[in-house]
């Protein structure tokens, strides 16, 4: 009886490493799924390059109208437009994503499938002349104990030419990119690897997953490649964010979260501070959770923690925490926050100056589908859907009052990366590529 006790133990064992590896390798895609801003980074689509969610341009003042519509016949995932007002979009759900240049008319330029890569992260535009393209090449089968897939980064021209692209086997990532004046392309990935220990086959093996800082100069040569954590199993479970540069420095976030703690758990981060040549320099803890990257506006570095939004100084030294106060449901979606320091986060927008909290939207069911823009003149444009009534709706709020301009019902899904234009035209992307003005 002891015998049999003993053998059913490392059945059960062997069966639960199986599955934490199972988990571990074939929905590594998933796991990293939770590390992703919901938003890109882009000069061509904020007023910097660091993501504070702003916009260099006016939307519309009064209720704009649909100008035209442009079918994928897929899904419009990523979207960046040059100063010729010409967008380079990446549509894709199932094979090869497909790189597609729209003029301002909602004309098609041309098309190129993107066949070295299934899954895309990130696509930046640089210096109004090549396209940054950062995402992953998965085996048809799924990820496996031998295979990992491949980590693309990769730059092409505005006529759809590949110039180079540089691949990374057994690296996984889910992030975005951030490129600096002399070119120098950052991101954050995960290296991954099974460990062939000497335990007994009932142990089975270890997935050792390194998180790491990767930096690539313009014509595609590695300038460092920076180890930040390592777990083993997922453990720790490590939460790494997008990099940002903030002057001539690099911020970005670590996450960790902590053992079971009276039926709850307990998360830590970390603002960790590094060199242009991948050097670490500093680090400063804080409470909570970030999903999103940091965000450099106002010569100050915001960090969402759980339900609070962390501010430190341009050094990276905490200067204040709001706590609560903005009632955010989730950190799956970063803070947008004004040149006057007004922050919307979660559903309440808290007022710099007068240090009050004004709730703007109090409609039942409604959720987000990507982070609301502030445009030139301080007017909040957000997108939501109300699961209720199963309305897609294009809005635009004065930032300061809380009080709406216009409001419009859009007839298809209203998701992933979004843009207002130098003329003032809003794109919105899901089902469709739309122009809004």
């Amino acid at each position: 009886m002891e015998w049999k006790y003993k053998e059913d133990e490392i059945q059960m064992r062997w069966c639960l490493k199986k599955a934490v590896i199972l988990f571990l390798v074939v929905g590594c895609a998933v796991t990293l799924r939770l590390e992703t801003p919901v938003s890109a980074a882009n000069k061509a689509i904020y007023a910097t390059d660091v993501w504070t969610r702003q916009s260099l341009y006016a939307a519309p003042a009064k209720k704009p109208e649909v100008k035209w519509g442009l079918d994928f016949k897929d899904e419009v995932k990523q979207l960046v437009v040059d100063s010729k007002g010409v967008l380079y979009v990446i549509s894709h759900f199932s094979g090869p994503p497909l790189l597609t240049a729209v003029t301002p008319q909602g004309k098609v330029k041309w098309s190129t499938k993107l066949e070295h890569i299934n899954n895309i992260s990130d696509v930046y535009l640089y210096n109004d002349n090549s396209l940054v393209i950062l995402g992953d090449d998965i085996p048809d089968e799924g990820r496996g104990p031998e295979d990992l897939g491949m980590m693309s980064i990769s730059n092409y021209t505005l006529e759809g030419k590949r110039i180079w692209e540089k691949r990374y086997k057994n690296y996984i990532t889910n992030h975005n990119v951030d490129v600096n004046k002399d070119g120098v392309i950052i991101f954050t990935a995960s290296h991954v690897e099974n460990i062939h220990n000497n335990n007994s086959v009932s142990e089975g093996e270890d997935i050792k997953e390194e998180k790491r800082l990767l930096g690539v100069r313009i014509d595609g040569s590695e300038k460092f490649n920076s180890l930040l954590r390592t777990q083993i199993n997922l453990t720790p479970y490590l939460i790494v964010s997008t990099p940002i540069f903030a002057k001539d420095r690099i911020f970005l976030t670590v996450s960790a979260l902590g053992d079971l703690k009276q039926g709850g758990t307990e998360t830590a981060g970390e603002l960790i501070q590094y060199n242009q040549e991948g050097k670490k320099i500093s680090s400063t803890p804080y409470t909570g959770q970030n999903l999103q990257s940091p965000i450099y506006d106002n010569d100050q570095i915001y960090v969402v923690g759980d339900d609070k939004l962390n501010i430190f100084d341009a050094q990276g030294k905490l200067k204040n925490t709001v706590k609560g106060a903005l009632r955010s449901t989730n950190n799956l979606q970063g803070p947008s926050i004004s040149k006057q320091g007004d922050v919307l986060f979660g559903t309440n927008i808290y007022h710099a100056k007068s240090k009050k909290v004004t709730t703007f939207d109090n409609e039942n069911l409604t959720t987000f589908t990507s982070e609301p823009i502030i445009d030139r003149n301080g007017n909040l444009i957000y997108l939501y859907k109300n699961s209720a009534q199963n309305v897609n709706c294009l809005v635009s709020m004065k930032l300061a009052t809380s009080k709406v301009n216009w409001k419009i019902t859009i007839n298809h899904n209203l998701d992933n990366q979004w843009l207002i234009s130098k003329d003032g035209t809003i794109y919105v992307t899901g089902t469709k590529l739309m122009a809004i003005r």
